[in-house]
């Protein structure tokens, strides 16, 4: 910090320093001189005191349910012009009055940000912020590259299709781009550059999936030529048949549950990653997807698998992060594997199609093959409805389907109400969105789930636990869905030659709780994970602060940030820390990665 700057926070401290005593429950006095000292560093601005108290009053006791909606003419074209009159929002039958309302289109100018935790620009050395930086009138775009779900055929042929489609990419269409492999990756940060882009996915690596049984597009594994050792073995013992059938259903079972649960946690962490983003964000998925429930040969009771209660849950998170879902199959027009010449491990013999027993195993394959597409299928059109998103499959034309989910999105409407039905009960509601104007097509998120707004807090501890902990995991992108600043001070004299983080948390996101004793109450907790180089955690720290403000104190806090403090020790090196914030009554998370270098000659060492 420049010296200046520092007898500017020094002189408030001194000039404030009488209201810390009562102004958090904490041993950790200089918690609150973090909030006072903020006044030198960012002014308040003028007039806004009121709002944000206002606005944060609202969040603690209602909610705004946001809802984009995409209008089109029968040629599929946008529909401009139209204004709030035109739209009728209904809740579960009952009609909502329509609070919030605008319109985004390409090329829009982004709204004005205002406030200390706004897009910041350059910060002062060691201060570091999860505030997102790209700002854009119109829609934002991810493209996200499955290679989990997909196999290797596919995956080449998605990249063929994308590099296609940025060589065309519009102007001013923000673009980032993600690989799901054994993790979610970000491969490149949102930019209207095609080259940069182009570039990006140009250098994708196509890694095989360890989670498919079928990751090299070859023939399905079970199969036994006719006239072989095998086949005759198999033959005079029915019940090996239906041992190997059985180990193969639990197999291919047993790879889902990988499947799913990695997808569904980056499906999460892009929830989290790209809630802070304002506006609507498009997210296109080249997958061949995963299925909601799974239903497989001949041991269906031993080997059913249903997640449609994980799903849900992605789908409310995505929906309320304002991420609309495009999936596109990347397996085009493709017909049964059991007629895949390229995949016959014997190309020159009898078609693959005779190479069976005679007791149905062709037609059992074809049977499971069939119901996994539909499953498939049916996840596509769910995750793509649930959140206002389209489906693509059936299609040779994946550049396209890739075109086409760009411009749905790009240009929609942003309708806003309060619920009034204020019971939290947990329940779905349906949203519909209709308007009278003729010859208008609409297509929106299907609706929520009513949970009341602070039911994070009764979770199972273990639950909250696996939050916080993926959130700080370095195989997941940061998150934005609670926005904050660290300071971060390497040891010296004055931290008493230890690592000090001050935390800065918007305190517009956090939920404050006005109780029987007249005090505004809220608790966040922050939490540490320090990396080497190599990405090895060496040290993880966490610690919660609680804040019961008088309404002045409430106030001030408003007009500045809520704060917490670590300090710990660390030895000379290069690291690099997972820094986490989480409201514990919603379960809002966000974090920043910050590097840190301690020299030699600083740890330890006093000043002189």
């Amino acid at each position: 910090m420049q010296k200046n700057s520092a007898v500017a926070w020094a002189k408030t401290l001194a000039h404030n320093g009488r209201m810390c005593p009562r102004y958090f429950r904490s041993s950790l006095l200089s918690l609150c001189w973090l909030v006072l000292a903020q006044s030198a560093a960012q002014p308040a601005q003028t007039g806004q005191s009121n709002e944000n108290q206002s606005t944060l009053t609202v969040r603690a006791n209602t909610r705004l349910v946001v809802v984009d909606v995409v209008a089109t003419d029968n040629k599929g074209e946008p529909v401009t012009g139209l204004k709030p009159g035109d739209f009728i929002v209904q809740e579960d039958g009952t009609e909502q009055e329509v609070q919030v309302f605008s319109f985004h289109q390409p090329g829009s100018e982004p709204p004005a940000a205002t406030g200390p935790f706004a897009a910041p620009g350059r910060l002062p050395r060691g201060v570091y912020t999860n505030v997102p930086q790209y700002r854009t009138g119109g829609a934002l775009n991810v493209l996200l590259v499955d290679a989990l779900n997909s196999n290797f055929v596919d995956q080449a042929a998605a990249r063929d299709a994308m590099l296609k489609f940025l060589e065309k990419l519009p102007a001013g269409e923000p673009v980032a781009i993600y690989l799901l492999g054994n993790k979610l990756t970000l491969i490149q940060d949102f930019t209207s550059d095609p080259e940069m882009l182009k570039k990006a996915i140009a250098g994708l690596k196509q890694p095989k999936s360890r989670a498919m049984t079928n990751a090299a597009d070859s023939m399905v594994t079970a199969q036994l030529p006719m006239g072989s050792a095998a086949a005759e073995t198999v033959g005079s013992m029915p019940g090996l048949l239906r041992g190997l059938a059985e180990f193969r259903d639990q197999q291919s079972a047993a790879q889902a549950d990988v499947r799913v649960s990695i997808t569904l946690d980056a499906l999460n962490a892009l929830a989290r990653s790209l809630a802070g983003y304002p506006g609507r964000k498009n997210l296109i998925w080249v997958s061949e997807t995963i299925p909601i429930t799974i239903a497989v040969g001949r041991t269906r009771a031993n080997s059913n698998r249903d997640y449609s209660a994980a799903v849900e849950r992605t789908e409310n998170l995505l929906s309320n992060a304002q991420v609309a879902i495009y999936t596109v199959d990347s397996r085009a027009i493709a017909g049964s594997t059991q007629f895949n010449v390229a995949g016959d491990p014997n190309p020159i013999s009898a078609p693959q199609s005779e190479k069976q027993t005679l007791r149905g195993e062709a037609g059992a394959v074809a049977s499971i093959e069939s119901d996994d597409r539909v499953s498939t299928r049916s996840t596509m059109n769910d995750l793509a409805e649930k959140t206002g998103g389209r489906a693509f499959y059936n299609t040779n034309n994946l550049e396209g389907a890739v075109r086409k989910s760009i411009e749905d999105g790009s240009t929609y409407y942003t309708l806003g109400y309060y619920p009034a039905n204020k019971n939290w009960d947990g329940k779905f509601r349906r949203i519909t969105v209709k308007t009278e104007r003729p010859g208008v097509k609409l297509h929106y998120r299907q609706g929520y789930f009513a949970i009341e707004p602070q039911s994070y807090a009764k979770l199972d501890a273990s639950q909250k636990s696996s939050d916080l902990a993926q959130a700080l995991s370095l195989s997941f992108p940061v998150s934005t869905a609670l926005r904050f600043q660290a300071a971060i001070s390497p040891p010296s004299a004055e931290t008493k030659n230890k690592v000090l983080v001050n935390y800065a948390v918007d305190p517009r996101q956090i939920s404050f709780e006005l109780q029987s004793d007249g005090l505004q109450h809220a608790s966040i907790d922050c939490a540490v994970i320090i990396y080497s180089q190599k990405g090895e955690a060496l040290q993880t720290l966490s610690n919660t602060m609680n804040g019961s403000l008088k309404p002045e104190e409430y106030q001030r806090v408003m007009e500045r940030s809520f704060p917490c403090r670590q300090t710990f020790d660390l030895g000379p090196g290069e690291y690099l820390l997972r820094l986490g914030v989480r409201d514990t009554r919603t379960g809002l998370i966000g974090t920043l990665d910050a590097p840190l270098t301690i020299p030699t000659q600083a740890a330890g060492t006093e000043s002189k």
